[in-house]
């Protein structure tokens, strides 16, 4: 038995070595007067280095980007949510730059900088947007693992996408479908899969909504309803003109999400262009199910107006203080009125 054992495994050899001998010495397989020298190889690595220089050079100013199957939910006037793959399976040729975050650099699909010189513009010349307060906020995101994020007025992304590079769960809402595609395609390149798209604007009450233009920052896209004193702070960048209609959504509604389980405790950011109180009328319920740890919120349309009052009156029924978040110094109420900062950071007593 031994000896038929040896037999086989020489002949099983023998097999062997006569299929490498024919699949080295068939015609077209390698010719008879190729000789290997590193020189052949290096011009190839070379050319493909090129190539790939080429291509990065390229893909930093204008992509062709094949959406993946990722789902953005809205929700309509009935109380549904509607998952729609719509707005993220269409191509687009979009403007790509890096965004600098304090955990890494990474691809952010931003405007035209020409049509928006705020944010894209400066995305594209510094590679950050607010990355002073996204520096902030990042504090107590690292300090607490179990901490998410719930981005309200999106816009292209800069916090939401930080977060998500931390290894977060981030819930993103933003009313313009120019923005949410953006995002989009954000998400889907740096293969984020714990990013959630939500297209609706917020509001206290849900209502069919237009949505006014700022011109050359579609970061400013405002809910144009009983709007005069935004657009006064606006100024001359308002010139009336207006993108699609949207729903509206109540902060208490994000509690019927199928994914909502995910974010038991969360730190929040909220730039919705003067309605930010709005969205607080509607968040009594979502404050008490799920814990806030933070909240920054934009503060120049509410400095001195009654917007205002009904901010702090709501955070300081929820036991919030408010703190300056360049330097996190805590503001005194009885100066609201000439808080210095365009945002305040509301944290948690």
């Amino acid at each position: 038995m031994a000896a038929i054992k040896q037999i086989c495994i020489t002949i099983g050899v023998l097999f062997l070595f006569c299929i490498i001998y024919m699949i080295i010495t068939s015609p077209g397989s390698i010719p008879d007067d190729t000789k290997f020298e590193t020189v052949t190889l290096s011009d190839t690595i070379g050319m493909m280095i090129k190539d790939s220089k080429s291509n990065t050079q390229q893909n930093l100013n204008v992509r062709k980007t094949e959406r993946r199957n990722i789902c953005v939910w809205s929700h309509d006037l009935l109380g549904v949510w509607h998952p729609r793959m719509d707005i993220c399976k269409s191509v687009h040729k979009d403007t790509v730059t890096t965004l600098v975050t304090p955990f890494g650099n990474l691809p952010i699909h931003v405007h035209d900088p020409q049509k928006d010189i705020w944010v894209s513009r400066r995305i594209i010349n510094t590679g950050s947007f607010d990355k002073d307060k996204i520096l902030t906020i990042s504090k107590f995101m690292e300090s607490d693992p179990n901490l998410n994020f719930i981005d309200i007025g999106a816009n292209l992304g800069t916090y939401s996408l930080s977060f998500a590079k931390l290894g977060r769960k981030v819930i993103a809402i933003d009313a313009l479908n120019l923005n949410v595609q953006k995002l989009c395609a954000s998400v889907n390149q740096s293969h984020f899969e714990d990013v959630y798209l939500i297209m609706n604007a917020v509001s206290s009450r849900h209502e069919t909504v237009s949505l006014g233009a700022d011109d050359k920052n579609f970061g400013g896209t405002f809910i144009d309803q009983n709007a005069d004193y935004i657009k006064s702070v606006k100024g001359k960048t308002v010139s009336g003109r207006h993108y699609s209609n949207i729903s509206t959504i109540v902060l208490d509604d994000l509690l019927t999400l199928p994914f909502i389980n995910l974010f038991p405790k969360v730190f929040i950011k909220m730039d919705i262009e003067g309605f930010e109180h709005k969205a607080l009328e509607r968040a009594y319920q979502f404050f008490d199910k799920i814990f806030v740890q933070g909240i920054q919120i934009e503060w120049i349309f509410h400095r001195n107006k009654s917007s205002g009052q009904i901010i702090v009156n709501f955070l300081e029924q929820h036991a919030f203080i408010p703190y300056n978040p360049t330097d996190l110094r805590q503001l005194r109420k009885s100066s609201m009125g000439n808080w210095p900062t365009q945002d305040v950071i509301w944290l948690r007593k």
